[in-house]
């Protein structure tokens, strides 16, 4: 069953760090979460997506602003992530008690297709 979540307000509670280090996609990527990961550094060009294989079920992914990117859990363990305009924003992931799988900070860049386009 999909499920397309996209919901305004996270508030500042999830304040996110890259202790691991940040994963950059191209075009459809895909990605392993380990249980216990801190919170993760996502950096996707526009129009590009992530797909995140997670180590345990989740009910609901939250985007606090679904202009940036969106989010879509496909299966109880795996979710895509789309950079939809350049920006900010944070995703996080919760199994059904609402505790957090998953932290993500996902930076969306305009693309190299772009920088190429306004070169000339």
């Amino acid at each position: 069953m999909k499920h397309l979540i996209a919901i305004a307000l996270v508030g500042a509670t999830v304040g996110l760090v890259a202790p691991v280090g940040p994963v950059t996609a191209q075009a459809q990527s895909r990605a392993a979460v380990p249980l216990g990961a801190g919170a993760q550094l996502i950096n996707l060009p526009r129009g590009s997506s992530m797909a995140i294989d997670l180590p345990s079920d989740a009910r609901d992914v939250i985007v606090p602003n679904p202009m940036v990117a969106e989010a879509m859990l496909h299966s109880p363990r795996r979710i895509t992530i789309i950079g939809l305009q350049p920006g900010e924003t944070d995703a996080v992931v919760l199994d059904a008690s609402g505790r957090t799988i998953l932290s993500l900070r996902v930076r969306v860049d305009a693309g190299v297709s772009a920088l190429q386009d306004t070169l000339g």
